[in-house]
């Protein structure tokens, strides 16, 4: 008797989607929420021929295309099969030393939708923490870890999330670990194709342009001090300064903020930017120059920035962040936070590792991703 979940799907006659599609994705779709359980035997394509009324080549076609997915798998004469999720192509996904533990949230929410957008092509994700290769302190758990999997698992390719430059191994436009070379995309990791970024100049020109109309005259700008295209981020700014008509001498630009430490992107960071805050204020007041708008492009160096000028008491600055973590929350601060759609990220990612595992033609320039500006003023 066939299973009561079968008699959920109906061939649909009014849309466009062969019929083959359609019954492929209602099946994906049990599969990927584990309706239908791994190892577990679908009914047979007589059975299903009887209960949809489709005829035998559909269903044959819709279960040639989960088997050439990895979702499904045949065994003669026992029948068609759930895939163990083992068995299923795999993607890994590399995150960057210390970019998940506490905050920021934005790469907790990135690599949550790396997740989904995975999954959604039938493909198994594996996250990797704190990846940093083979060196320690960092990483260590992560590189046991993924060189166990290697053995154990089928994977197709690898996401790259903010792992030092130095901790991958890439040749030819792969991605070598271990003994294998895999397709890869990459976002925020300084190598030889970022193919998706935030755009910076389109968060440089509207930052400026939303504290110009807030009455703000005086900038300070907080770049990240090394990573992908840092020029691209100085760049932008003091376009945007010229195109504000905001002179020179009205604005600062903060480098090495990451100085001294062993990630630029470590929590440490929110120390050291406290830190050299501080003295910059000490030094800037000595020199009559006092910023009204603080531009900063890194949100764990934010909070260490937002926390010096919050104790030196100057509460008439406004900031804004390049942040999904609601700053302004823990300083009560005016500052507004650009908003970049971590989930648009993992999108842009997932298909250009996709298209790079196919062989497919693709952009060889970066996809850049724009944000939105929150009303957060006070």
């Amino acid at each position: 008797m066939v299973p009561k979940v079968y008699r959920q799907f109906k061939l649909d006659g009014d849309t466009a989607d062969p019929g083959h599609l359609q019954i492929a994705r209602f099946l994906e779709r049990l599969i990927h929420t584990d309706v239908l359980k791994e190892n577990e035997r679908l009914p047979s394509t007589t059975e299903l021929v009887n209960l949809w009324g489709a005829n035998i080549t559909r269903i044959q076609r819709a279960m040639d295309l989960l088997v050439a997915n990895g979702l499904l798998q045949r065994s003669p004469r026992r029948g068609t099969f759930v895939t163990s999720k083992r068995a299923r192509p795999s993607v890994g996904i590399l995150i960057g030393p210390d970019l998940l533990p506490g905050e920021p949230q934005f790469y907790r929410l990135l690599a949550a939708d790396l997740k989904l957008e995975i999954k959604s092509k039938g493909l198994v994700p594996r996250l990797y923490d704190s990846y940093n290769g083979s060196r320690a302190p960092y990483g260590g758990g992560s590189h046991e870890d993924i060189h166990y999997d290697l053995m154990h698992r089928s994977f197709v390719g690898f996401t790259v999330v903010g792992v030092p430059r130095n901790a991958l191994l890439l040749e030819e436009d792969k991605l070598q670990i271990g003994k294998s070379k895999f397709p890869y995309a990459n976002f925020s990791t300084p190598a030889p194709d970022i193919d998706v970024h935030v755009d910076y100049h389109h968060f440089a020109s509207t930052a400026v342009d939303s504290l110009i109309s807030q009455g703000c005259c005086k900038f300070a700008y907080f770049p990240p001090s090394i990573g992908p295209r840092y020029k691209e981020h100085l760049k932008s700014f003091t376009d945007s300064m010229k195109v504000g008509g905001i002179p020179a001498k009205d604005y600062k630009v903060v480098k090495d903020m990451n100085k001294g430490i062993d990630h630029p992107q470590s929590v440490g960071l929110e120390r050291s930017a406290y830190e050299k805050t501080i003295s910059l204020l000490k030094k800037w007041k000595k020199s009559k120059f006092s910023p009204d708008a603080f531009i900063i492009s890194d949100d764990i160096a934010a909070r260490g920035i937002i926390a010096a000028v919050n104790a030196a008491g100057d509460s008439a600055s406004k900031f804004v962040v390049q942040s999904n973590l609601n700053t302004e929350h823990f300083y009560v601060l005016p500052t507004a936070r650009y908003l970049v759609s971590t989930a648009e990220i993992a999108s842009n990612l997932v298909q250009r590792l996709t298209l790079r595992m196919t062989n497919s033609p693709h952009a060889s320039e970066p996809e850049k991703i724009r944000g939105t500006l929150t009303k957060a003023y006070r």
